[in-house]
């Protein structure tokens, strides 16, 4: 568990060192205001600044999300499942092939995040599928989808194949089975995404459609 928490604390300063650059060089805002043009939108400085701050939070989740996968799995069997999922869900940001190099701030590590939420994401709906209840508190698959189409499909495809991999590790099945033999108590009832997000994920750019 200590080896896992100093993972997740690494991440988080990496999350700050990227949010710093792109308050700096706007590289996310860039990235924003191509796609807005390629859909032929309109987009003023606050619907930018409303896009990177998106970014931001959905990136800072990160961690937050799996400590509370890790919390939600303590004192029970699936407890030592649950961590090695973190670690699989945090590999990315340490590898040496990214499809975005960290060198790009923020923009950077948006791919590292897509790859841990969309893991944590396609197993809390799996486990949601099988027991009615989240792995998690706050419901991933729309900013998840909003980041995959920022990104773009040559990218994103490349991330998923990735998620896939990981997914069809035994590993997570039997996390799956660990849970649903003893089920942990359900996550709070509460999300800590904006009331607004889905209108700003509908406005994104286009990205899921008017």
């Amino acid at each position: 568990m200590a080896e896992i928490e100093s993972t997740l604390s690494r991440i988080e300063s990496t999350i700050d060192a990227a949010i710093a650059d792109e308050d700096q060089n706007g590289r996310i805002a860039h990235v924003i205001r191509e796609a807005a043009a390629k859909n032929g939108d309109a987009i003023d400085a606050a619907e930018v600044g409303r896009g990177v701050d998106f970014v931001k939070r959905y990136v800072r989740s990160v961690p937050r999300v799996l400590r509370e996968a890790l919390d939600h799995a303590r004192g029970t069997i699936a407890e030592d499942k649950m961590t090695r999922m973190a670690e699989a869900a945090a590999t990315y940001w340490d590898a040496d092939d990214d499809v975005i190099p960290d060198d790009q701030g923020l923009l950077g590590i948006l791919d590292d995040a897509y790859c841990s939420l969309s893991l944590v994401s396609t197993l809390s709906a799996r486990f949601e599928r099988d027991t009615g209840t989240r792995l998690v508190s706050v419901d991933l698959a729309g900013p998840t989808a909003a980041v995959r189409n920022l990104l773009g499909d040559p990218i994103a495809d490349k991330l998923d194949d990735y998620v896939e991999d990981a997914l069809a590790d035994a590993s997570m099945q039997d996390l799956l089975a660990s849970l649903a033999e003893e089920p942990p108590a359900p996550p709070p009832a509460h999300s800590s995404w904006q009331a607004d997000d889905d209108e700003l994920i509908l406005k994104l750019f286009g990205v899921l459609g008017d």
